[in-house]
């Protein structure tokens, strides 16, 4: 993603960033660079973990085991959110593999919930592929999706938008942008729409 797309989807002067994902350490593989720089121009971020990655290898038995597992990726999630410049973390009690069987109304309601509380001008989340097809990270981008729809505030285009050729009339105050193929960015501040390849895509 060019630096111009993430820089019209926030509004000028101090902005908020919401990063939603579904494991420890997806934050940093999928928008690590995108939350540092956000973060060095000022931006307040919060990133959301739907679980604590209960199931992930355990590849040094020194470094923890199955039962302390969850603790131990908590911790490198928020130091990593630090490194980051990442403010605020938060990891919600839903259990590693299992989101893709979750009650979706709920689990959208919960981010919705989020997103109503910290207000953010942009929220960071898989995209539909769900990156490499894990079955959690289909059911964060979807009910992160969902929940942008439920809690997004009327739309502002300023000028610029309505001149580019990637503006639509979206009929929700939700824009979307690829970051790249496996990550969307939906910006409740405006309407400009663009895929990876900065092609217009609609809402």
């Amino acid at each position: 993603m060019g630096p111009d797309l993430l820089d019209d989807a926030l509004p000028p002067g101090g902005s908020r960033v919401l990063g939603v994902f579904a494991h420890p350490d997806d934050e940093t593989f999928c928008a690590g660079g995108t939350f540092a720089r956000c973060a060095g121009q000022g931006a307040e971020i919060m990133v959301v973990s739907a679980t604590r990655g209960q199931a992930g290898q355990i590849r040094d038995a020194a470094a923890g085991n199955r039962r302390t597992v969850a603790a131990v990726r908590e911790a490198e999630l928020r130091l990593a959110c630090e490194r980051l410049g990442i403010t605020r973390v938060r990891c919600l009690d839903h259990v590693d593999g299992t989101l893709a069987d979750a009650d979706f109304p709920a689990l959208a309601d919960e981010v919705a919930g989020i997103i109503r509380e910290f207000r953010p001008d942009a929220v960071i989340t898989f995209g539909p592929d769900g990156g490499y097809g894990h079955p959690d990270h289909f059911a964060i981008s979807a009910a992160t999706t969902a929940a942008c729809r439920r809690a997004a505030r009327p739309p502002v285009i300023t000028p610029a938008m309505r001149e580019s050729a990637a503006v639509c009339a979206a009929p929700l105050a939700l824009t979307k942008f690829a970051v790249p193929a496996w990550q969307i960015i939906l910006s409740t501040h405006g309407a400009k729409i663009a895929t990876s390849r900065g092609l217009d895509r609609g809402s």
